[in-house]
């Protein structure tokens, strides 16, 4: 029986062991609803290169490599206020380098840190069910250890989302199929999202007309092989920054007075700014993005009848560092 393109089931969970199954060979209870989830697996080849007396070629060798993986899915806020606070996607942030801080319930905030500890940003495994057109059954796979990038998006009349881009180890293709999950009564990002409506921008402490804006996390995730690997050769995958690397984003701004004459003439003294966006949905939660000190770049003009400012800009540490971006999930006093 065919797979369907169309229904499929994800859930995401930290690891407590690298690369090692966090639901120990279950299934999973909880599911995310991503917009897009695109698993690659890649398999290396090992041609036979001897020498022969004639050009017919030999079998060659193959083994698992390391898997990619890119999902979109739209940012939600706090999961069950009333009860037991958390929030569904700490996971996918955990492991695009960020540390989760849990204050005053519900308030979940992440910033970026230097390192790769599994007690502070482990790395995500996903358990991806491809369904049978007549749901009779399913094949699972698993893709483990990953880690990698994040871009948030906020365009205006839209969902905030967050993409990812992750490199990570995976589980052989099944040789048999499992029984499909029980239809999920609800999905992880089923409570009030968030629309780029009613959003406030401002840098410098002054608030700007924004039609969109981003930010990602910049980083290069650098895969760790050994030949004693117990999937593949891949063991690890860390994530670093080399020197002079920052994360960064852009603005789309509008062409107003107040930009061309506050922003524009600055962009090339190389001033700083403080930069910040706060959102809340009809949940009564907040999301706001910090960012204590950015620097723009080279600026463009955006024409489709106005005017509009496309700003690049770069995210700087201040004091001992690790506050470049803080994002905080809580709710509206």
């Amino acid at each position: 029986m065919s797979l369907s393109s169309n229904n499929y089931l994800v859930a995401a969970q930290s690891e407590t062991v690298w690369g090692e199954d966090p639901w120990g060979g279950s299934d999973p209870t909880e599911f995310i609803a991503f917009e897009s989830f695109q698993p690659t697996a890649n398999y290396v080849t090992v041609e036979d290169q001897g020498v022969r007396a004639t050009h017919s070629g030999r079998k060659h060798d193959i083994y698992g490599g390391n898997s990619t993986i890119s999902y979109t899915t739209a940012l939600t806020g706090i999961k069950d206020p009333e009860g037991t606070p958390s929030f569904p996607l700490a996971a996918l942030f955990k492991a695009a380098g960020f540390k989760e801080t849990v204050g005053v319930e519900p308030s979940h905030s992440f910033n970026l840190v230097t390192g790769n500890s599994m007690s502070i940003n482990p790395s995500v495994a996903f358990a991806y069910y491809q369904l049978q057109q007549d749901r009779s059954a399913a094949q699972k796979r698993l893709f483990l250890g990953n880690r990698g990038n994040m871009t948030m998006n906020f365009a205006m009349g839209e969902q905030a989302r967050i993409t990812g881009d992750l490199t990570g180890t995976f589980t052989d293709f099944p040789a048999a199929s499992v029984a499909m999950p029980s239809n999920p009564t609800s999905y992880t990002g089923d409570e009030a999202r968030f629309l780029m409506v009613g959003a406030t921008l401002s840098i410098g402490g002054s608030n700007y007309e924004c039609e969109s804006c981003e930010f990602s996390t910049g980083w290069e995730a650098v895969p760790e092989e050994s030949g004693t690997a117990a999937v593949g050769t891949l063991c690890d995958v860390f994530l670093t920054r080399a020197p002079g690397s920052r994360p960064s984003g852009s603005l789309s701004l509008k062409g107003r007075t107040q930009t061309l004459y506050s922003i524009l003439p600055e962009i090339y003294k190389g001033s700083v700014f403080s930069l910040e966006v706060v959102l809340t949905n009809a949940n009564g939660d907040r999301l706001t993005v910090e960012a204590p000190s950015i620097q723009f770049e080279q600026y463009s003009e955006e024409v489709n009848g106005n005017i509009n400012y496309g700003l690049p800009f770069v995210m700087n540490g201040t004091g001992a560092g690790e506050n470049e971006l803080l994002i905080t999930f809580d709710r509206v006093p």
